[in-house]
């Protein structure tokens, strides 16, 4: 499901709209496995519980440019008990046009 904030005219420079649209996004995720990577799997990560949230926004500005500003919420099972590992993204992205 997807839905965009059209802004009034009143961002303008230059006659161009200096914010095009915003998205939100909001992402729910889990895994849970029923797999052990027991004592010599290199990566114990695989045998833990996540849940995850993403909470941001796509910002579209003129000239096929975009920022996108997330904030991930991640709680995750091991055997020492929940840990936590949340993080902040932020991207510019422009596209190129040939």
């Amino acid at each position: 499901m997807s839905y965009q904030f059209a802004l009034p005219f009143s961002f303008t420079v230059g006659g161009q709209p200096l914010i095009k649209n915003i998205s939100p996004v909001l992402r729910y995720s889990t895994l849970d496995t029923d797999f052990s990577g027991g004592g010599g799997y290199p990566a114990p990560s695989v045998s833990w519980d996540w849940q995850k949230i993403d909470i941001g926004m796509n910002i579209d500005f003129p000239y096929r440019t975009k920022l996108t500003i997330e904030y991930a919420v991640n709680e995750f099972e091991t055997k020492f008990g929940t840990e936590d590992n949340n993080e902040l993204l932020v991207s510019l992205n422009w596209r190129y046009r040939w």
